[in-house]
């Protein structure tokens, strides 16, 4: 698995986007081949169950709190509030509804998504200080992010900026994150987000298990992974399942129940799309 990773970076720079779907589908074919599901390649599953964590969009303060409490009684732990974009006495008011609506029955993570001045965020931060939440991505920068440390109360998670290891590892030594939101296909793989979970582990970092979007193929993979985070440590594995409709494998899809997935302990990724509800290929390569 490393050598794959170590030849493709050999060959071209970045484009970690391309390298994941190469480096999730040979531990596919290599757990089929071995007869073990993909979290045993990555070291062994902890659990056969992961919590799940549901992500809001940027809304009405009342609607966002109304959707929050209703995700909560179907059973999600963690609620992920995004904000940012408009004025600040929106943002302000969503967090606190949302605090009236779920209190200590969920943890909150606030997600700028990077949308946010160091000016807004710390007008945030100080708004809501009474409240328990983590704040994801603030800002747009690694440097304006580093530069709130010690001036803000909440813990702060980076998403956008861990576009590769040597970033992850310069927030982790510099101790500029207290957490992260990774995503899988950013960082070329799940191979390398193996070696982030270590990487976090040695400080006691925790972080979620997401990806961008997709169906069954990229949720498994998130799932596997997850499966093997300590889960003291884990911030739960996010999937696009609430916001598309079906799944590319109808006998065995990966869905939330209760606010959780269970493990495929099927060899490989456990899932299999059929061909027909694939979209044709966008390009094709080689002879």
């Amino acid at each position: 698995m490393r050598r794959l990773a170590k030849r493709m970076d050999e060959r071209l720079n970045g484009h970690n986007y391309a390298k994941a779907a190469l480096d999730i589908a040979f531990l596919d074919l290599t757990g089929q081949r071995l007869g073990v599901p993909v979290s045993t390649l990555l070291g062994g599953a902890l659990t056969d169950r992961v919590p799940s964590y549901y992500s809001t969009i940027v809304g009405a303060p009342d609607e966002t709190a109304r959707i929050a409490a209703d995700k909560v009684n179907a059973g999600y732990a963690r609620l992920q509030i995004k904000i940012g974009g408009r004025d600040l006495e929106h943002d302000v008011a969503t967090v606190h509804k949302v605090w009236e609506a779920v209190g200590f029955k969920a943890r909150m993570a606030v997600d700028a998504n990077r949308g946010l001045t160091a000016a807004a965020a710390l007008h945030i931060d100080r708004l809501c200080q009474a409240i328990p939440f983590v704040f994801e991505q603030p800002c747009n920068t690694m440097e304006e992010v580093a530069g709130l440390k010690g001036r803000v109360t909440h813990p702060i998670y980076l998403d956008e900026n861990t576009e590769d290891l040597n970033a992850v590892l310069r927030a982790v030594s510099s101790g500029i994150a207290d957490g992260f939101g990774l995503k899988v296909t950013r960082l070329g793989g799940l191979t390398k987000m193996a070696t982030v979970r270590d990487l976090c582990a040695i400080r006691s970092l925790p972080h979620s298990c997401d990806d961008a979007w997709g169906g069954d193929v990229i949720a498994a993979a998130c799932v596997h992974l997850a499966a093997t985070v300590e889960p003291r440590r884990f911030e739960g594995a996010w999937i696009a399942q609430e916001y598309i409709e079906g799944h590319t494998d109808p006998v065995n899809p990966v869905v939330i129940e209760n606010g959780h997935i269970r493990v495929p302990q099927i060899p490989g990724l456990g899932v299999r799309p059929e061909r027909s509800q694939l979209n044709a290929p966008i390009a094709t390569f080689g002879d």
